[in-house]
């Protein structure tokens, strides 16, 4: 913060945030306290503004998996508004699996895939690889923004439940969140407590071959290696 800075005065602002987060969008407390850490820990600094810290906040929480739609909603309720953190989000490579992704009640994390002019359709598989469990795929276009398992904001483009398979025909980017299809929980002397999956994730796209013949030199061969197609320098 800068000298002429006053963090008493000022606190009253982060309050009311906090306040919209935990009653109004029913983030639990637990929750929302991990993010606030995560991001005085990771991405604050001395020098941060209210805007600084907002976005710091919506990257911790695309770092823990919790939805960053209340986060966004509190800051803009006090004038904050809030920066994109879309490149912020983790992006898949076509067809290559993500191993050992944690998923749970409390834990939905949420990917990026973008397709290319090439594209055909897009298929997306996620296996809970610990317990066997049933994982939900949601899959939003050009938004990265959820609430509860709905798109605020954003093109639900589909879901379904361990895979979906969705036609696409353009370059775009594809938002894809994983959550638990059915509650898990584990039972302690503490209580009862959300249990973590370990999921496999792997989404990428088919592509048309056709469109080879129709691109020029530097298309096709960037085609030709992300769709693993034979490549020929053309004749002159």
């Amino acid at each position: 913060m800068t000298e002429d800075f006053d963090p008493h005065l000022s606190s009253g602002v982060f309050r009311k945030v906090w306040w919209t987060v935990t009653k109004e969008h029913k983030v639990p407390i637990r929750d929302a306290f991990h993010v606030f850490y995560f991001a005085n820990k990771m991405y604050w600094h001395s020098t941060s503004d209210f805007f600084d810290c907002s976005c710091g906040v919506m990257r911790a929480a695309i770092d823990l998996g919790v939805d960053t739609y209340p986060f966004h909603a509190a800051f803009s309720d006090v004038g904050i508004h809030s920066c994109n953190v879309a490149k912020h989000i983790f992006t898949l490579k076509n067809n290559e699996t993500q191993h050992g992704i944690q998923v749970s009640n409390d834990i939905n994390p949420i990917f990026k895939l973008i397709t290319r002019t090439w594209s055909k359709n897009i298929i997306i598989t996620a296996e809970d690889s610990s317990t066997g469990g049933n994982i939900a795929i949601s899959v939003a276009k050009l938004h990265y923004e959820f609430e509860s398992k709905y798109c605020a904001g954003a093109e639900v483009f589909a879901e379904g439940v361990n895979y979906v398979v969705g036609e696409n025909d353009e370059e775009s980017e594809y938002f894809i969140k994983l959550s638990l299809a059915a509650p898990e929980f584990s039972f302690g002397l503490d209580g009862t407590e959300s249990r973590t999956v370990l999921v496999d994730l792997t989404a990428g796209y088919t592509c048309n071959p056709a469109l080879l013949q129709e691109l020029d030199y530097m298309d096709g061969y960037y085609m030709a290696k992300d769709c693993g197609l034979e490549f020929s320098l053309p004749e002159y």
